[in-house]
């Protein structure tokens, strides 16, 4: 197969499934440098110290 098996943005995609503030290294995505996002487990890339604070400003619009 000469193909990658998904895009590269979609091959960046990363899930957490912190249960507290994803604040160490234990969080999948402070791991790898990325903000939470929505698709995390508990935090939904809201309730933690690690989310993107473009995300959150542009859904209080």
């Amino acid at each position: 197969m000469t193909l990658p098996a998904a895009p590269d943005r979609l091959l960046k995609i990363i899930r957490c499934c912190c249960k507290q503030n994803c604040d160490s290294s234990r969080c999948t995505c402070t791991k790898y440098g990325l903000h939470c996002t929505p698709a995390c487990g508990d935090c939904h890339g809201v309730s933690c110290s690690n989310r993107d604070e473009l995300s959150e400003d542009a859904l209080q619009e």
